[in-house]
């Protein structure tokens, strides 16, 4: 997915700063991802910026964007295929931010990659990537179908990911959300495939606030039972890198940061360390191809 940032840097360098934002107040654009099994992975890249603890290169796309979204559909469902490689993905997803349309189209066209007009519609393609500009302030791409992403996700959208959710997404630095998960990227809670393929829904978000980075979740199993094996994991998981670290876990402290309400399992506002949010971002980071 790298191959992405070879397209889009040279594209966007001459572009004018035009925005008019996709969803407006009301809709976000990575609302109409989340297919079953994709993950999709949304951040906010103005926060990202200016934030002094974690790294994010700057660059002729990282000024303009707002936010940057990306949907990650595993290309095989083979039941040992655990974890997934980056590689193993197809992928679209859009920048958001101030991007002209003609300009950005402009600068795609001088880049070298090929002029595509297809079913009325145009975009580029070109080192294995389809991208166009939708409208003013939205840029699409895709690995596969240009036009079918530009249709599932503007033209003829359907709310995958509901408000509620999505405003808490949004809200975050970072967040990550798969549901009916067949496979999986290594987020970070090494949990075994018997127990991720009993997953009904999964969120992930990654904050700041101003003291210090956490990590929140929400993890929704096919019944009761699943969810008692899913804490139990994540417990023994807390419970042994704290060893590790040479700290004496606090069990009270723990039932606050872990617990289980019916088929969900939350972790509620667990410290992170700066170097394991760089880890998320990086994560993230590898799913944009590099553009953040």
């Amino acid at each position: 997915m790298k191959r992405l940032v070879v397209l889009v840097l040279a594209a966007f360098a001459i572009t004018s700063c035009v925005h008019s934002p996709f969803h407006g107040e009301e809709e976000y654009y990575f609302q109409a991802m989340g297919a079953d099994s994709e993950i999709v992975v949304t951040v906010d890249a103005e926060r990202a910026k200016v934030n002094e603890t974690i790294g994010m290169e700057e660059n002729t796309v990282t000024k303009r964007a707002e936010r940057v979204s990306v949907a990650l559909d595993p290309k095989t469902v083979e039941k040992d295929a655990y974890p997934l490689p980056f590689e193993q993905y197809s992928f679209y997803g859009a920048i958001e931010g101030n991007f002209s349309k003609s300009m950005t189209n402009m600068g795609l066209g001088m880049s070298g990659f090929e002029k595509v007009k297809q079913d009325g519609e145009k975009f580029y393609e070109g080192n294995g990537i389809q991208v166009g500009v939708p409208r003013t302030g939205l840029v699409v791409f895709s690995s596969d179908d240009y036009l079918d992403a530009v249709d599932r996700t503007v033209e003829d959208r359907k709310i995958m990911i509901p408000h509620a959710l999505a405003s808490e997404m949004a809200s975050s630095l970072a967040s990550f959300y798969v549901r009916n998960p067949q496979t999986m990227l290594d987020l970070g809670f090494d949990l075994p495939l018997t127990v991720l393929l009993k997953m009904e829904n999964a969120v992930i978000f990654i904050n700041e606030d101003g003291f210090g980075f956490t990590l929140n979740a929400r993890i929704e199993m096919q019944d009761e039972r699943n969810a008692r094996t899913l804490n139990t994991v994540l417990r023994n998981n807390i419970v042994a890198d704290l060893r590790r670290k040479g700290v004496k876990p606090d069990f009270k402290e723990l039932e606050k940061l872990l617990y289980q309400e019916g088929r969900v399992v939350y972790i509620d506002n667990k410290p992170i360390s700066a170097e394991e949010a760089q880890v998320y971002l990086d994560k993230a980071n590898g799913m944009f191809g590099g553009i953040i």
